[in-house]
């Protein structure tokens, strides 16, 4: 990236961001500021290019857009089934996760000079379970990149998934081989299993365990049953551990609950399920989720060893609850001993200002946050004495 490239891109990012007042009911935790970043329909999983750039997936629209180093956004590929999920690797190479399948496409930063559609998209494979209902996905790479990680969500609210009804691997959450992949091979490890529907996966930067939200069921009631962050161990990362789902929601010693369709509860396996490490109220809808690693030099100090959490919000509920962001610190044990909302998107009239799904680590720290429902993404970064 020459100087040129950088210059522009750092007008971008510190100037750009302010070019518009943010509402004033949205509430934002003391010492952060949050600003408006870009205008991007249907925003949802973010991924940031070599050069600086940015990636945008989208469920509803069927399209990924990209967002430039002057801060155009284009549409970088379109007519794609529920195109949620974006990674880039190393090499620079953009892999996009539909609802069945996954393409990569090369030479990014031409794209981005040019900023027109991708004419033909190299499709890696098309042999996912195909059902949208949870079909959308989050994709994330492995440290060291050997694996595409990828979630299949159950098709359904409630229903028997993989391994015990024998059909596609729903409700999972898979380790794609990404060397094969990349020569057109789909082959993966279960990474765990009785997974209802995560939509947001980060691996710890110290320890390598894979940490994930899972979002609870519906019809249960306002506060039944809790939507959960879990986590798989560096060294069961291809054990296929199982989660719980349909059989338990949440954690049965601190608010969770059996199933109550008995035919389900009826098929209960004869096994451990692995409980999760925060329960948070139902319906919030956990996606996407972050550790913050804070390393640049705009860095929010408060933030550091935070796992950041994007509640959506609910649908299925007599009051709404989530349309936050919310951050969690742990202890040695994994026990929660902090928790605090950072961003507030409802207000106390219910009014719904925004719906958090992602996030986006900066260089200099600063967080970008996708708003789907708002279609747009956001900027969380230190306040300083000329934004308070």
């Amino acid at each position: 990236m020459n100087i040129q490239r950088v210059v522009c891109w750092l007008i971008v990012v510190v100037l750009c961001p302010f070019a518009q007042a943010v509402d004033s009911r949205i509430e934002v935790m003391a010492g952060l500021t949050l600003s408006e970043f870009a205008d991007v329909p249907n925003a949802r999983q973010m991924a940031q290019t070599q050069s600086g750039d940015i990636v945008v997936g989208s469920r509803k629209l069927g399209k990924v857009h990209g967002i430039s180093e002057q801060g155009e956004v284009f549409v970088l590929a379109d007519e794609l089934f529920m195109p949620s999920a974006v990674a880039i690797d190393s090499q620079n190479r953009l892999y996009i996760a539909a609802v069945n399948s996954i393409y990569r496409v090369d030479n990014l930063d031409r794209i981005f000079e040019q900023r027109k559609p991708v004419s033909r998209l190299n499709v890696l494979a098309d042999g996912l379970p195909d059902a949208s209902h949870h079909g959308w996905k989050a994709i994330t790479l492995s440290p060291d990149e050997s694996t595409l990680v990828v979630p299949v969500g159950a098709p359904c609210n409630i229903c028997l998934v993989h391994p015990e009804s024998g059909q596609q691997p729903f409700g999972t959450i898979l380790a794609i081989n990404k060397s094969k992949l990349d020569q057109g091979q789909l082959a993966y490890d279960l990474m765990a299993t009785g997974v209802r529907n995560s939509v947001g996966m980060d691996f710890h930067p110290k320890t390598g365990d894979l940490w994930f939200s899972d979002n609870g069921r519906d019809w249960m009631g306002d506060d039944m049953p809790p939507c959960e962050i879990n986590r798989i161990p560096q060294s069961a990362l291809t054990k296929g551990n199982h989660y719980g789902y349909p059989f338990i929601h949440g954690h049965p010693q601190k608010g969770g609950a059996l199933e109550p369709q008995d035919d389900i509860r009826a098929r209960m396996p004869d096994k451990q399920f692995i409980n999760p490490l925060v329960e948070i109220q139902a319906h919030s809808a956990p996606l996407g989720i972050h550790w913050y690693r804070g390393s640049g030099e705009q860095a929010m100090d408060a933030l550091k060893g935070a796992l950041l959490v994007a509640e959506h919000g609910s649908w299925n509920r007599s009051s709404p609850v989530g349309y936050r962001v919310s951050a969690y610190w742990f202890d040695r044990n994994h026990e929660v001993t902090e928790h605090k909302v950072l961003v507030d998107f409802l207000t106390d009239n219910d009014d719904k200002l925004g719906r958090p799904v992602d996030f986006l680590e900066l260089a200099n720290g600063d967080v970008l946050i996708s708003d789907d429902a708002g279609n747009k993404i956001w900027r969380l970064s230190a306040a300083t004495a000329d934004k308070q």
